[in-house]
């Protein structure tokens, strides 16, 4: 009896796990430097890995795009960016490992963060997304 109920426990774990399914976290962005220009504007550097098994697809125009999100002291809040609008069809490919290096400008004090959507599939929208650690610009 014991020896059913543990081959039954086995099989309901394997069932429930598809080593081909979805991961979490398979992409991240981190900052990799924040260096004040001249203008007295901040310019953020940041890596997109795709630390996953499988390619995952990045919205873009002519390069990744990027949100901005500011602290509002109890939560984060979408910034309102100046971008063009990405389909789905104009997605960048990044293969399993790979890194696309980016920078944007920041320029008011605050506390910020960066975040990328992303899809597992090529051609549908961008449901996933990815932030970095807080940014803080004084």
């Amino acid at each position: 009896m014991r020896r059913l109920a543990a081959i039954l426990c086995c099989a309901v774990a394997f069932a429930c796990t598809d080593p081909t399914g979805p991961e979490m976290d398979a992409v991240t962005i981190e900052v990799t430097s924040l260096n004040r220009q001249a203008s007295g504007q901040w310019l953020v550097q940041f890596e997109i890995t795709n630390q996953g098994r499988s390619t995952v697809f990045l919205p873009r125009c002519d390069d990744v795009l990027t949100g901005l999100e500011s602290w509002t002291g109890s939560g984060w809040l979408r910034v309102p960016v100046e971008s063009c609008m990405a389909t789905p069809d104009q997605s960048l490919a990044v293969e399993p490992e790979a890194v696309v290096e980016g920078d944007r400008i920041l320029g008011a004090p605050g506390r910020y963060r960066l975040h990328v959507q992303y899809s597992r599939e090529a051609g549908v929208e961008f449901g996933l997304i990815a932030t970095t650690d807080p940014i803080e610009i004084d």
